[in-house]
């Protein structure tokens, strides 16, 4: 510890190795030691180091402050640059911003445009289906009306079949009594 720079022998701090700093609320002077404390050496170097830790902030916070003043007059040299270029700034903005708003218009008139193009496209499509869906419907209709109308057929058939045959059986009883 002694080797450190700045540091001091314990004996120049005012008291002894194995002696202990006593805080200052519990009665006392808050650098003198007492005895019988082995972790006195721990306490120095912890005390060492929070030295340097704020020595070095206290570096770093000057290297900081140096950095923020540079910045802080390049801010000012940009601040003057862009000052001496805002007219002509100005110009060009208000014609990007006039151009950029008749590009804007250009693209709503365009979009109007398509979206009337597909309301107009949809609404034949769905021309198209529904008159799709009732021609479907009556070629159902009447395949149900043909399907009928050939079971009648069959039915009147077999029924006709049926009375002939009725007939038939009728005659050959009368005929054969």
């Amino acid at each position: 510890w002694g080797s450190q720079a700045g540091a001091k022998p314990f004996g120049a701090a005012g008291g002894t190795p194995g002696m202990k700093p006593v805080p200052a609320h519990a009665g006392g002077e808050g650098g003198a030691f007492r005895p019988g404390r082995a972790d006195d050496a721990e306490a120095v170097a912890a005390a060492k180091a929070a030295a340097e830790a704020a020595e070095q902030a206290k570096q770093q916070a000057a290297a900081a402050m140096a950095k923020a003043e540079a910045r802080e007059a390049a801010a000012r040299r940009a601040q003057e640059e862009v000052r001496m270029q805002m007219v002509a700034v100005q110009q060009h903005t208000l014609e990007s911003q006039r151009q950029q708003q008749m590009h804007i218009e250009h693209m709503q008139r365009q979009a109007y445009h398509e979206t009337e193009q597909l309301r107009q496209r949809v609404a034949e499509q769905q021309a198209q289906l529904a008159a799709i869906t009732a021609q479907k419907a009556a070629v159902e209709a009447a395949l149900r009306k043909k399907q009928l109308q050939e079971k009648g057929e069959e039915l009147k058939r077999a029924l006709q079949h049926h009375l002939l045959l009725r007939t038939l059986a009728h005659w050959r009883t009368a005929t054969a009594e």
